[in-house]
């Protein structure tokens, strides 16, 4: 795991690994559920979550930044770090 966040006033966690993947869970139970997994090209190093807890932004190792809709798992724009 290379990034976490909280959201959802703590019902929710987003990851992101080095296998170059976004999940995330439902932690409002006492058993955790992955309820979506992101694909992309580079490793993320960080991770934020909008106000509105249905948008994510991710900073990646190949210097781009992405964003993502929480509930379809969309990728909505990428800016380029070259």
């Amino acid at each position: 795991m290379t990034c976490v966040r909280l959201f959802d006033e703590g019902k929710g966690v987003i990851t992101g690994s080095a296998d170059r993947t976004l999940k995330v869970w439902d932690i409002s139970r006492q058993t955790y559920r992955q309820t979506s997994t992101f694909r992309h090209g580079s490793t993320a190093n960080n991770v934020d979550v909008g106000i509105d807890s249905t948008s994510a932004t991710t900073g990646h190792l190949d210097g781009g930044v992405r964003f993502w809709d929480i509930p379809t798992g969309d990728q909505r724009a990428d800016i380029s770090g070259k």
